[in-house]
């Protein structure tokens, strides 16, 4: 269904006339802000509520503040419709350990739980059940570089879901395009693995 956009910004056009060019000009911004705050709101998806079934055991992935001696590096990147590279550079990205409870989520949302991407305009939105607020504080987070690669160093034996954001602006508006980048990646005995997370 087509969403009706709400032209209340050009309704305060004829009622200007006797204002300075400067509070037009506000006028006419905030209206337009109003307009597509209305637009957003009427065309936003409604929430899809998944029930997983399974409850967060923070035992399970206590493992992860042991430390260790293993090492993660990559770079994640995406290409534009021209085909221009556009990486994570400034961006975060989040290292979460396997469990029942995280594999369940990343089932959900990638539809595997191997490697996945989810457009960042995808319209779906969905709201996990339980969500604990716990699940949060059991992952750990890096930044890309630059040139957008980025590393977990220190990492103790196991198997771990990699989370990177690329995300740019076009016409230096907020990010518009790109999305999120999912890949599981398994370490042991001291080794680094280097990886590439794109999509396609």
């Amino acid at each position: 269904m087509w969403c009706s956009f709400h032209t209340s910004a050009f309704v305060h056009l004829s009622i200007l006339t006797s204002f300075k060019v400067m509070e037009l000009r506000t006028i006419i911004v905030k209206g337009v802000i109003i307009s597509l705050i209305s637009f957003i709101v009427s065309c936003a998806p409604k929430a899809k509520v998944v029930d997983l079934k399974e409850n967060f055991d923070p035992n399970e992935v206590s493992w992860i503040f042991q430390g260790g001696n293993n090492t993660i590096s990559g770079e994640a990147f995406l290409r534009t419709i021209g085909g221009e590279v556009r990486t994570c550079a400034g961006l975060d990205v989040i290292l979460i350990p396997v469990s029942r409870y995280s594999t369940k989520r990343i089932q959900v949302l990638y539809g595997n739980t191997n490697a996945g991407y989810i457009p960042l305009f995808s319209g779906k939105r969905i709201v996990f059940k339980p969500d604990p607020p716990l699940y949060y504080k059991y992952m750990k987070k890096a930044k890309c570089d630059a040139s957008g690669h980025f590393k977990f160093t220190n990492l103790p034996n196991g198997e771990y879901y990699i989370i990177a954001n690329v995300m740019w602006s076009v016409g230096g508006y907020i990010p518009s395009q790109g999305g999120y980048l999912m890949q599981r990646v398994k370490v042991n005995g001291g080794e680094t693995r280097e990886i590439i997370m794109t999509y396609p």
